[in-house]
């Protein structure tokens, strides 16, 4: 039960909430994030998507901002879903005399499992996707401001 309360204790503070990050000394260098493959990447290197974290927060974009909690959510539910079956698994383990309805009743819990985190891995796969192409597309709009030292400043759009 006590490793339980420490996975438990583990994954509520588990939370960048309590960070303060200094705005003003942060330089964020904003270029599309190219997706082959399902992967992405920054800079010519691979990267994850908490990895880009911070570029598409720059932004300030509802849409973004509401992919991106999308996407904690799923993996806050399938955190639970692994933290369940492992306590479930300890308690298997504790029991001293193993009857054959409860091992069925732990493979019908594994099965189940399986069913519910394939699929909210390909939703969470889906909407971090979305939110990249979000990012991509408000990064390579057409942008035009005045400045008043050198004139009107245009930007262009490419394509990688």
């Amino acid at each position: 039960m006590k490793v339980l309360a420490a996975f438990l204790v583990a994954f509520l503070f588990n939370s960048n909430s309590f960070a303060q990050l200094r705005t003003d000394s942060i330089i964020i260098k904003t270029t599309p994030i190219p997706i082959k493959g399902g992967r992405y990447y920054f800079d010519s290197e691979r990267t994850t998507f908490d990895g880009v974290g911070l570029l598409l927060n720059s932004l300030n974009d509802k849409i973004i901002d509401k992919r991106i909690r999308q996407v904690h959510l799923l993996k806050d539910f399938r955190k639970i879903i692994h933290i369940s079956i492992l306590t479930y698994g300890l308690i298997m383990l504790q029991d001293q005399q193993p009857s054959l309805s409860r091992s069925k009743m732990a493979g019908n819990l594994i099965i189940g499992a399986s069913l519910t985190l394939i699929p909210l891995a390909l939703i969470g796969k889906t909407l971090e996707s979305q939110a990249i192409q979000r990012y991509n597309q408000l990064i390579l709009k057409p942008q035009a401001m005045i400045d008043q030292e050198r004139g009107i400043l245009i930007g262009l759009t490419y394509k990688f």
